[in-house]
Parts: C-alpha cells; structure tokens; sequence
C-alpha cells in the first residue's frame, strides 16, 4: 500500500455554480409539494459531483460563489406575493457565499412567467468565465434554451461546464453539451429538505 507521503497532490481549480432557481423550486414543489430547501446541503452534493471523471488526476474545487437566479412579483400590481417572495429570497440571501440575483415574475390569469432570468445567467456565465473567474461551472437548469450559452462559455474559455438536474425533466439536447452532469432523483429530494419554516 503506497504511503501517504507520495500520494498525488490534488490539483485545485475555482468553482462557481449557477442556479435557475424557479426551475429549482418547481422540481421541489412539484414532487414534495414545497420548496423548503436546505441549500448549503444540496450546493455540497453537487460541488461533491461536479468532479468531472474522466480527468486522469485528484482535482479539489475551491467554491467561489454561489449565484441564485429567480424572479420576484411587482410589489404595485402583486403585494402579497412580492411580500412572500420577498422573504423567501431574504432568507436565501442570508445563506453564505449565495449571491441573489433577480428578474420580474409575470403574473396574469393566463401566464406565470420569469422575464429577465435567462439573460442575467448567461451574463454572468460567460463574462465570467472570460474574466477567468473560474475554472469549473456548474449550471443547474434543465431547458435546452441553456444550449447556446453551455456552448459559448466553453467555446470562448475552453471551460468546463457541469450540469445538475431533475432526471425528469432534463433536455436531451442540454445533456448532450454538458462536460459532465449530475442528475436529481426524487428519491434524493428529501436529503435536501431544509427546517420547518
């Protein structure tokens, strides 16, 4: 058995993560009826599964921050769920090395959309990884309309992207661009419930 004396020493590379957050909670409350999320256990899970396998050496992340992507309701038009909007992203806001970031939530009797979430991703992606701010993304998300920015990130970079989803509603396409991904069972849901509210 080699001595620890000559193990390979681990090659560091700087992380970020960035989370589609309303696609994140629909997961949750469409499968356990919630969005009570324990946020530092699941950003462990998947830095933890963000490793890529294929690298023929011991990699560590260093996590550099954590960007959190949602949309919030016009306090004029929808005071009350601006209002309890408002403490949800609080709270989250609260959580360390978490940056909020947030778009408009559109509601109407006919739609219940974000407007602005998509872009403010795909700003901070690539600029990102231009500046050199990481080495490693992970994208959380689900929609093939990450596609084009998976690929620019890494065509501009030469980055490597990560992905992390919900096994049920993950875009073949979207897969398909990533360098590695982490797929969310349902039955792993309930390791990321967070305390009563």
């Amino acid at each position: 058995m080699p001595s620890a004396a000559f193990a390979p020493t681990p090659i560091v590379k700087s992380w970020m993560l960035f989370i589609d957050g309303g696609y994140l909670r629909r997961g949750f409350i469409d499968t356990l009826g919630h969005d009570n999320i324990n946020y530092q256990k699941l950003e462990k899970f998947i830095r933890d599964g963000s490793v890529p396998q294929l690298l023929p050496y011991r990699l560590q992340l260093y996590p550099i921050r954590v960007y959190y992507y949602d949309a919030i309701a016009d306090a004029q038009t929808h005071p009350t769920e601006h209002r309890e909007e408002s403490k949800y992203f609080e709270k989250l806001r609260k959580t360390m090395s978490f940056e909020v970031k947030l778009g408009r939530h559109i509601i109407t009797q006919k739609r219940n959309e974000q407007k602005g979430v998509d872009v403010r991703i795909a700003i901070d992606m690539v600029t990102k990884a231009y500046q050199n701010h990481y080495d490693i993304a992970t994208l959380f998300a689900g929609d093939d309309d990450f596609v084009d920015i998976v690929n620019t990130v890494k065509d501009i970079s030469g980055k490597q992207v990560v992905g992390a989803a919900f096994e049920w509603n993950l875009s073949p396409k979207l897969a398909e661009v990533f360098d590695n991904y982490i797929r969310l069972s349902k039955d792993t849901l309930k390791d990321f419930v967070g305390t009563p509210k």
